[in-house]
């Protein structure tokens, strides 16, 4: 009798403490927010395609080689490092036409490209002048963009953790509860935007005019987290 006595307390005693356990651990509040940051580009980013069809490969790699070496000349006369000219792909192979359903060759083809990072924004116009004077040159994927966001991204992080805290706040002084620690945190990250409000004309910062304009937006950092708050 005393021994059944002692397992239906220890029975009773584990409901109530499981049923506690359980109500505390449902006493919680998840929101998620947002938050976006806006900083100034200081990076241009684009490539540069050569493309070439001759007799044999040799002479295809030679056009296309003296396209992207003429370019490359450019590059580091305006002032681009060796780092920041790396090469995207190289393909070689035969140049076909279909004629009458039959596949003729008509020589070999060679394309190869290389991407830029200029870290003076100001010379992209003025850049792209020099460029588009060499015959068969291809420009392609021109972005600006801040190069080191590691900072921004802190920060636009924190601002969003901040955020989740504060509407969590309103939220458990609406309830008449107080709002605990942290419980969980789950990223949902948003990607990086272009803003074209306050965009401005990109002229060079030389003496000399430029016939190309480019237009400069702001670069909108953005995240997204929810979080999960205790409430007693």
């Amino acid at each position: 009798m005393v021994k059944r006595l002692g397992v239906i307390t220890l029975l009773i005693l584990f409901l109530f403490t499981g049923c506690s356990s359980l109500k505390d651990t449902n006493r919680s509040v998840t929101v998620s927010s947002s938050a976006t940051i806006v900083c100034e580009p200081d990076a241009a980013f684009f490539s540069i395609e050569a493309y070439a069809v001759e007799a044999t490969t040799l002479m295809a790699r030679e056009r296309s080689g003296a396209i992207i070496n003429a370019a490359i000349a450019i590059l580091k006369d305006s002032g681009v490092l060796d780092e920041d000219i790396t090469t995207g792909y190289m393909n070689i192979g035969p140049e076909y036409i279909w004629k009458d359903g039959e596949r003729s060759l008509t020589g070999q083809r060679v394309n190869q490209s290389i991407d830029i990072k200029l870290s003076d924004i100001s010379e992209l116009s003025l850049l792209i002048d020099k460029l588009s004077e060499i015959d068969g040159i291809t420009l392609s994927s021109i972005s600006l963009d801040k190069a080191d966001k590691s900072d921004d991204i802190k920060e636009v992080r924190m601002l969003a953790i901040r955020n989740a805290r504060d509407k969590a706040s309103a939220y458990a002084e609406e309830a008449g509860v107080t709002l605990g620690d942290v419980i969980a945190i789950s990223d949902g990250s948003a990607p990086i935007t272009y803003s074209k409000d306050r965009a401005m004309l990109l002229t060079s910062s030389g003496s000399v005019e430029s016939i190309s304009s480019y237009r400069v937006g702001n670069v909108s950092i953005s995240d997204q987290v929810v979080v999960t708050f205790e409430i007693k």
